[in-house]
This record gives structure tokens, C-alpha cells and sequence, in this order.
């Protein structure tokens, strides 16, 4: 029985340490997806404090991985999971059966996983949840409890710097379809590969609306009313779109995509928080100096093309998409973010890009600037899971003084 205490210790606390680090690291896209699951809830009112629910979330799965993986305030910390556990095991059965929405979000951007076997993963939790519970009175303190704060507290204080630098500035890591080293073009000819129409056909009968499939259709008694298709991914693979149109609403995606020059782009979430002066001064020093080193410089934004012409500075070159696009694309409002040759190459939060910096970036290989940021990010998660063993290994010298002392 140890021996499976152990095992289960192990799988549920790794588990839950990874799937909060993710999450974690990317506070605006885990927001995104609690607004998913807020909508397919009816809890739309909850929306405005999405991203604060995805931090908390976050941080309570690590809190909880680290201590069941540790053995630190076990009979709480145990309890919790385990209902915590049942949660998610009702919640994931739901979106398994009803599929409200592709993505589950459990891992963010990093691993995605289909909504089976997100339940699967949530079945296989739950099992190793349930004997810890269940023993959780056997559990002996193996330390004081100021290290059992003391490793709450630390998790903590790491949670509240990664995720607010992730906000002020941008993400410490990115996984997703637009992370440095992504090749955009290529990305595109894959999903056109990929992806296919499905057709939903609506008919009536006796005042109600039911859908029906092009390969499961009605008898003659009932009326057809309206037919919607829309895209999908063949095999529960993830849609990917890069659509960009210019202020009179002509697609030019490939235009810019094929572009021989070095492209900028500002992305704007919410032009209404940069209508300043210092903005417009700040961009417009920005875009001429891009222009002397021989690049281009665009604005890019969701929003109404009239709205954006009386606020952008008179001349602007500006990119029009959607909102999920615009945000996946860069997560800080007013961020920009560096193309070349239909490559994603490098991504600077709103102001961190001066125009005397430029020239430098210009003049270097993007291909090695890509390979340094990938080395950069490759020893952040290095020094994370120094972070991890850091951790576990202090905890266990003051767990052995600790029994030391008290025998």
C-alpha cells in the first residue's frame, strides 16, 4: 500500500506541477480559455476577473502538486485534490460528451489535448487522489510546519512574479502557433492540408429547431430553414488562420507574407488605452526609423477601420484581423513583433522597442537571433526544474533534522 502511495504521489504531483506552470506562464491565454468556459456555463458576468481565476487556479494547482509530491500538510492538502479532483472529473465528462469548446486548456499552449482524453487524464488523477485521501490520517509530519509555509509562500511569490511579468510585459516562454521560430507561410499550407467544411443543416417541425448532418437528414415532414458551415480540423487537430485585410476589407495576407523586407507590427488589442501623444510620438520615430533600415512598419488591430484612422497617426499602415488572432499573435497591447522572410523572429512588449536599437537588429542574422532566444528559453525551463529539485531537496534536509530533533 506504501508503495502505490507513492506512485500515485508522484504521477498526480507531477501532473499538477506542469499543468500550472503552463498555465501560469501565460495568465492571458489561461484567462481566455476560463472566458470559454465561463460562456459555455452562463457565467458570462465572471468574464472581467477571467485572468485573475486562471492565477489562482494556477497556482492552487502547484501548491497542490508540490505538497502531495513533497508529503507537506498532507490531511488538507489531500482533501482538497481529491474534491478538487472529483470537480474536474464532472467538468471534463461534460465537455467530453457536449463538447462546448476544442480545448480543454489544462496544459495551455504547451500540450493539447483532445476532450476525451482530457477525461481520461482527469480518470487517471482521480484514481491516484483517491488512496492518498483515503490515508491521508497515516500521514505522519515529516517537518516544522514554518517549512511547510515556507514552501506555500515560495510558490507563491513565484507565481505572482511570472505571471505579472507576463502581463506587464509578455511571456516568459511562448508554445503556441506564433512563438519565435515559426514559420507563418508554412504554417498556413499545413492547415489548408488539415482542416475541412462541416455542414450543419437546420430544420423545423411542430415550432422547434433541431441540426441535422448532410449524412443523417430528416423525413419529408420536417422544413428546412438554414444551413451553416464552418471549419474544423480533421483528427481533432488545432485550426490555425493568419488572415489579414486592409482598411477596405481586401485580404493581403499572402502580400505580406512574401514580402522581401523586414516587417514590424503593432499589435493592438485596445486602441482606446494608447491614444496619447507620447504614443504617437514614440511610433512615429519608430516606424521612420524602420523605414530608413529598410523595413516596413504596420499597426495591427481588430477593431472598426474608422475608429482606428481618427486615433493611429495620420499615414498609418494598418493590418486588420481578428481578436483571437491579434491576441495569440502578441499577448501585451501595444506590443510589437518582428518578421522576416514570413518568420516569427522576436516579440518586445508596448515601448520596450527604441528606435535607435533598430539598425543592430536589422543588421544581425534573424536565423541567429532565433537560435539565441531558443537557447534562452531552453535554460529558463532548465533553471526551472532546478527550481523544482532546489525545493525538494531543502525540504528533505530540514524534514531529516527535523525527525532528527524531535527523536
Amino acid at each position: 500500500m506504501r508503495s502505490l502511495r507513492i506512485i500515485c504521489r508522484i504521477i498526480f504531483g507531477i501532473v499538477f506541477i506542469v499543468s500550472g506552470t503552463f498555465k501560469i506562464i501565460d495568465p492571458v491565454g489561461t484567462g481566455l480559455i476560463i472566458t470559454e468556459y465561463l460562456h459555455s456555463m452562463h457565467l458570462a458576468f465572471l468574464i472581467g476577473i477571467s485572468i485573475p481565476i486562471g492565477i489562482a487556479l494556477s497556482t492552487l494547482e502547484l501548491i497542490l502538486g508540490f505538497c502531495i509530491l513533497i508529503g507537506l500538510k498532507m490531511r488538507v492538502i489531500s482533501s482538497v485534490a481529491f474534491y478538487l479532483s472529483i470537480f474536474f472529473f464532472f467538468l471534463t465528462l461534460y465537455l467530453a460528451l457536449f463538447n462546448p469548446i476544442s480545448d480543454c486548456g489544462c496544459f495551455g499552449e504547451a500540450i493539447h489535448l483532445t476532450n476525451w482524453q482530457t477525461f481520461f487524464k482527469d480518470v487517471i488523477l482521480l484514481l491516484c487522489i483517491i488512496p492518498i485521501y483515503l490515508t491521508r490520517k497515516k500521514f505522519i509530519p515529516n517537518t516544522s510546519i514554518f517549512v511547510e509555509w515556507g514552501v506555500i509562500v515560495i510558490i507563491c511569490i513565484f507565481t505572482s512574479v511570472v505571471s505579472l511579468n507576463a502581463l506587464i510585459r509578455q511571456p516568459l516562454l511562448e508554445f503556441g502557433s506564433y512563438k519565435p521560430g515559426s514559420d507563418i507561410a508554412f504554417e498556413l499550407d499545413e492547415a489548408n492540408q488539415n482542416v475541412e467544411y462541416k455542414t450543419t443543416l437546420i430544420y423545423m417541425k411542430d415550432g422547434k429547431k433541431k441540426s441535422f448532418t448532410m449524412t443523417n437528414l430528416p423525413d419529408s415532414t420536417w422544413t428546412f430553414v438554414n444551413s451553416k458551415s464552418e471549419l474544423i480540423g480533421k483528427n481533432g487537430r488545432k485550426i490555425f488562420d493568419f488572415s489579414l485585410k486592409n482598411s477596405k476589407g481586401d485580404y493581403i495576407t499572402n502580400s505580406i507574407l512574401s514580402s522581401d523586407k523586414p516587417i514590424f507590427i503593432e499589435v493592438i488589442s485596445k486602441i482606446d488605452k494608447v491614444n496619447n501623444k507620447k504614443f504617437e510620438e514614440e511610433n512615429i520615430d519608430l516606424s521612420k526609423s524602420i523605414a530608413l533600415n529598410g523595413g516596413d512598419f504596420y499597426y495591427m488591430s481588430c477593431e472598426n477601420p474608422e475608429k482606428v484612422d481618427t486615433i493611429l497617426p495620420r499615414g498609418s499602415k494598418v493590418l486588420y484581423t481578428d481578436y483571437k488572432t491579434l491576441i495569440a499573435l502578441h499577448r501585451s497591447n501595444g506590443g510589437v513583433v518582428y518578421m522576416n522572410d514570413a518568420t516569427i523572429v522576436k516579440k518586445w512588449a508596448k515601448g520596450r522597442l527604441l528606435p535607435r536599437n533598430i539598425k543592430k537588429i536589422l543588421s544581425d542574422d534573424y536565423e541567429v537571433t532565433i537560435a539565441k532566444l531558443s537557447i534562452k528559453h531552453q535554460l529558463i525551463v532548465e533553471l526551472f526544474f532546478v527550481l523544482i529539485f532546489l525545493i525538494i531537496g531543502l525540504e528533505k534536509i530540514f524534514s531529516k533534522k527535523y525527525i532528527k530533533e524531535k527523536k
